[in-house]
């Protein structure tokens, strides 16, 4: 059976009621149906990275400030673990740990620094609450850096994203990223611009990871996929590139043929081994065609093998990369 890791996902209660029902009711036409964790032993999947989300959008629905409302979801996934008898990630041993024991694996991960809120002890205090990876930044800029993509400017967009000035880390975010590497928190450079990825990876003496994203070069007019200089620069890092299956009409892939082409590309410029999925299940209003989660991720299989991938290279993409990345850089 194919090891299968998504590296980048969230819990089904994500955004707490009544907002839940009010965004699925406005997405309901592009939205996929919800993943529960509970759900796991009834799928192919081996390992989720679960994300919390710190930015002040989603903070705000939970009615406390951004840190109390990250801690909040936190618990909320450690609980839905430890019902599902999961193993909670704590170091690349926990990825023999649970092959052993045959039982699901967890990574904890918070999507968006702006919780920190220049407070660099908070990311200490979070690790020590089992998180594992940090995105730095998410749909809005903050005290880190500068996000590519807001959601407003997504969803008002009707097909013309604006221009935006953007900028790299700031002195805060410097600090953060010393402090990440020195835990040994893993940096998903996701939804950062290309100035302040491109400060991270030359600050950082880490490994990063963009967790779902996919080519600019590939489809230009969507400032959520990056180019192929930051690919090529995650890469030399030894870092990961998540494969995103999002689609919201004009932007991402509408179509497996799409998600392919994204995957030919950034293999031609690095490689196979730095390929991995990061679906952003039960976050993502709209997925591409065909693709119904968990059920068809190992279908991706025979996906790549039709543009020419190795039986290896095909299956390695769906798990073992990022679990092998996770070894080598001691995560």
């Amino acid at each position: 059976m194919t090891y299968i890791a998504d590296i980048h996902i969230h819990a089904h209660d994500l955004i707490p009621q009544p907002f839940r029902l009010l965004y699925k009711f406005l997405n309901r036409k592009t939205m996929p149906p919800i993943f529960n964790l509970q759900q796991f032993p009834q799928s192919d999947l081996s390992f989720v990275v679960v994300n919390a989300v710190g930015d002040k959008l989603v903070t705000g629905l939970y009615g406390f400030n951004t840190y109390n409302a990250v801690k909040k979801q936190l618990k909320k996934i450690r609980r839905q673990t430890e019902k599902l008898n999961a193993i909670l990630y704590s170091n690349s041993e926990s990825i023999q740990e649970a092959l052993e024991e045959n039982r699901p694996l967890i990574m904890l991960a918070v999507e968006g620094g702006d919780f920190l809120n220049n407070r660099r002890e908070r990311i200490k205090e979070i690790f020590k609450l089992g998180v594992r990876a940090l995105t730095i930044v998410h749909s809005a800029d903050n005290c880190i850096g500068y996000s590519t993509l807001s959601l407003a400017e997504l969803f008002k967009s009707q097909g013309n994203l604006p221009s935006k000035k953007y900028g790299g880390l700031s002195e805060f975010g410097k600090r953060a990223i010393e402090e990440l590497n020195e835990l040994g928190l893993l940096i998903d450079l996701a939804h950062s611009c290309e100035e302040t990825a491109n400060d991270a990876i030359n600050h950082s003496t880490r490994s990063v990871i963009a967790s779902h994203t996919g080519a600019a070069t590939v489809q230009s007019n969507f400032p959520r996929f990056i180019s192929d200089d930051l690919i090529q620069k995650i890469a030399d890092g030894g870092g990961i590139i998540g494969l995103w299956p999002f689609y919201l009409q004009p932007y991402g892939v509408k179509t497996r043929a799409d998600l392919l082409q994204h995957t030919q590309h950034i293999k031609s410029l690095v490689g196979s081994s730095h390929l991995a999925i990061g679906t952003d299940i039960n976050g993502l209003p709209g997925i591409m065609e065909n693709f119904r989660y968990p059920t068809d991720l190992s279908s991706l299989v025979e996906d790549f093998k039709s543009i020419n991938f190795t039986e290896a290279e095909a299956t390695d993409i769906l798990g073992k990369n990022f679990t092998t990345f996770l070894s080598n850089n001691k995560f």
